[in-house]
């Protein structure tokens, strides 16, 4: 079976940076992104889709360095199904999210924050449209909440 995500949007807001016992770092943000398309009319039609994410260790904490709320990024990562009872009515929740195991940046290089255009090579003028951060998978049992 494939369990395998790519998503690139933009964050809805400012990474939320945590460390856990260990001192392991996660990392839970949103992304947004968007699907245009024209309807039978003729009319433009715009439909957005969140969805929550989240990244471990070294990946968890260069996101909270160099991503800010509405910063582009491109995600690539496993769906994880997450469920619960909902403590007010009894019924069964669930939710899906994305667990990131690499991450680009992606937009002009105008477009990134600070932080990292001080990351970037010196010795390239004009970087390419996205930069790759490659991670390693977290080792943590996954049935272990992030939070």
């Amino acid at each position: 079976m494939i369990n395998h995500l790519s998503i690139g949007g933009n964050l809805t807001r400012d990474p939320e940076i945590r460390f856990l016992a260990g001192e392991r770092c996660v990392a839970a943000f949103t992304v947004a992104a968007n699907h245009r398309w024209k309807d039978a009319q003729g009319e433009q039609r715009e439909e957005t889709v969140f969805l929550d994410c989240e990244a471990w260790g070294r990946t968890a904490e260069v996101i909270g360095q160099h991503f800010q709320k509405g910063a582009s990024i491109l995600v690539e990562g496993r769906i994880k199904q997450s469920t619960w009872d909902d403590k007010e009515t009894g019924k069964k929740r669930s939710k899906i999210s994305l667990v990131v195991e690499r991450f680009h940046f992606i937009g002009s290089k105008a477009e990134r924050p600070a932080q990292a255009q001080s990351q970037t090579s010196e010795a390239d003028d004009a970087p390419p449209p996205e930069t790759t951060v490659t991670t390693t998978k977290r080792s943590q049992s996954d049935d272990e909440p992030p939070f």
